[in-house]
């Protein structure tokens, strides 16, 4: 029996697949598409603050949802992957300004029931300045944001090994994560962005980490991040607008 859950500002009766979670993908012509996702952790925390941290949300949850499932049985209806597309539970990238380090598995077919549920932190619910989670139809814009970050990464070297290779996630909306493995160092990068929406302009920050994970002893090695700030001077409603108005144009 596997036990998989998932740290929440509600709680959840079932979990499956969902286009504010999931794993960004690109095309042979590195135009990003969103495959549908659901993050679940094999990690039991007993602390809000230690979710928060080593999940690497920009919150603290209030709900501990737990899913068990028959690997015989169940396991044959769900299909699980990491951010590598591998099947097999990954750490959690830095990002946002946590430390990440958690273990995480996403669900991107089928439908898990939950077992379990429990106000495991009344207290939580507190959220960080920068965080996306108010931002639940924002796939334009991270499809925005993908495309940015691939074409910048794509401009420091024309060709990426598959070594190099990327990938990306998004959570709940407007919060995407970049990570990838440079050659020869092999040391592991990440750059991560969420928001703050005001009435009539947009904070955006983003984070950039280098890092290492020895996986014997668990042990990470993290560097203070370097941290970009930029404002938009108009709302996020506005901005997709525009986003979207771009893309139309683009399209004749």
């Amino acid at each position: 029996m596997a036990i998989l859950r998932k740290y929440s500002l509600d709680p959840l009766y079932f979990v499956k697949p969902k286009t504010f979670e999931g794993i960004i993908e690109f095309t042979v012509d590195g135009e990003p598409t969103i495959k549908k996702g659901a993050y679940l952790t094999t990690n039991e925390f007993d602390t809000a603050e230690k979710a928060h941290q080593y999940l690497a949300i920009t919150y603290t949850p209030k709900f501990e949802i737990i899913f068990e499932f028959d690997e015989e049985g169940t396991y044959g209806a769900v299909e699980l992957r990491n951010p590598w597309l591998a099947n097999q539970p990954t750490r959690i990238w830095p990002a946002f300004g946590l430390h990440g380090g958690g273990c995480e598995i996403i669900l991107i077919e089928g439908t898990l029931n939950c077992t379990e549920k429990k106000e495991r932190f009344p207290n939580g619910g507190v959220y960080d300045l920068f965080h996306w989670d108010s931002a639940k139809s924002d796939k334009i814009f991270v499809s925005h944001l993908a495309q940015i970050f691939w074409n910048w990464l794509t401009k420091r070297k024309k060709e990426i090994p598959d070594k190099e290779r990327p990938a990306m996630k998004i959570m709940d909306g407007l919060g995407i994560v970049l990570s990838w493995i440079g050659t020869p160092s092999y040391k592991r990068y990440a750059i991560s962005c969420a928001y703050n929406n005001n009435k009539n302009f947009v904070d955006i920050k983003f984070w950039g980490y280098v890092w290492d994970d020895n996986e014997g002893n668990e042990e990470r090695v993290l560097s203070k991040p370097t941290i970009k700030d930029m404002r938009v001077d108009f709302s996020i409603e506005v901005l997709r607008k525009k986003i979207k108005e771009d893309e139309d144009l683009k399209k004749g």
